[in-house]
């Protein structure tokens, strides 16, 4: 019986260590999945992301890192902060301007970055601009390098930062540094010390189908 008590709390634990963000995430991907009449299957086929995972995802047993994110948003033809809405923002289509105040973004953690949105209430953004707050210092230690559709701005706010894409040797920016890369180019971010900051700014087609067989 106290064994049996032991595997219960376990679970429960585990279950547990599923971050609150995380529960929204995965029932607005449920919700939006089915609007559109998506099966698991076809939503991995458009995102690249495997079935198991996005079914980990939807029940709240799995996490997700950024560049997956991104892809996800593609696949389900939204903005990236709609993924992280109970409700699904209004599209304004003309005359759209939004304010986002030092610290007030949306922030979000993921298994590899800690990052921030900014300007997350406004759906349907072409741009999806973000602050990321990087420590890991090894490829290992964010799962590698990953890709998505569009095209990334890198500005490193406090540095150094190192760079790592799939054609090119690293590259540690500074503060005041930038870098502008093809982010279907596999490519990821560690910290050179300590902890740096970047703005990024990514964009990229709506619901392009990613290769099946990739988790970015």
């Amino acid at each position: 019986m106290a064994r049996g008590r032991k595997a219960l709390t376990a679970g429960r634990a585990t279950k547990a260590a599923v971050p609150a963000d995380e529960g929204v995430l995965g029932r607005r991907v449920a919700a939006l999945r089915r609007v559109r009449a998506l099966t698991l299957r076809a939503l991995s086929q458009r995102s690249g992301i495997s079935e198991s995972m996005l079914s980990r995802l939807e029940n709240r047993h799995a996490m997700i890192n950024a560049h997956s994110l991104l892809r996800l948003a593609a696949a389900l033809d939204v903005d990236l902060a709609a993924l992280f809405q109970e409700e699904p923002a209004e599209t304004i289509k003309t005359g759209r301007r939004t304010v986002t105040r030092a610290g007030g973004g949306v922030q979000r953690t993921t298994s590899r970055y800690r990052f921030e949105l900014l300007c997350a209430e406004l759906a349907g953004k072409k741009m999806v601009p973000s602050i990321n707050r990087i420590t890991a210092r090894t490829l290992a230690e964010v799962e590698g390098l990953r890709s998505h559709p569009g095209e990334e701005f890198i500005y490193v706010l406090t540095g150094p930062v190192v760079i790592h894409t799939e054609f090119y040797e690293p590259v540690t920016l500074a503060t005041g540094d930038s870098l502008y890369i093809d982010s279907t180019m596999a490519h990821a971010y560690t910290a050179a010390s300590g902890e740096a900051v970047i703005l990024v700014v990514t964009t990229g087609p709506r619901a392009e189908p990613a290769p099946a067989a990739t988790q970015g």
